[in-house]
């Protein structure tokens, strides 16, 4: 792997690090309450709704098929219909492809 690569994951790294830290602050008030938050994709993560989970808080938010952890048959799309959708079901996670 070359040095810039290597640089370009690691700081994508810390960024989503930064990211789930900035957002886990944000919700510190609501913690233990059973609210849902709802991001955009600059925030939403697996990692960031498993951890707002444990705190009692849902997480509802869009996020780009070349996020970590989305299944692969979610984000294959050729093949199937034109505006159908995919449903994906995991402890705690449910994820919708469209």
């Amino acid at each position: 792997m070359s040095r810039n690569r290597f640089r370009d994951l690691l700081s994508s790294v810390l960024m989503i690090r930064t990211q789930d830290r900035s957002c886990q602050k944000a919700c510190s008030p609501i913690k233990d309450t059973g609210r849902n938050v709802t991001t955009d994709r600059f925030y939403t993560s697996v990692e960031l709704a498993e951890d707002l989970h444990e705190c009692k808080i849902t997480l509802v938010g869009t996020m780009l098929n070349n996020r970590r952890h989305i299944p692969e048959e979610l984000k294959a799309i050729t093949g199937r219909k034109l505006n159908s959708s995919k449903f994906a079901f995991t402890d705690p996670a449910n994820h919708l492809s469209r």
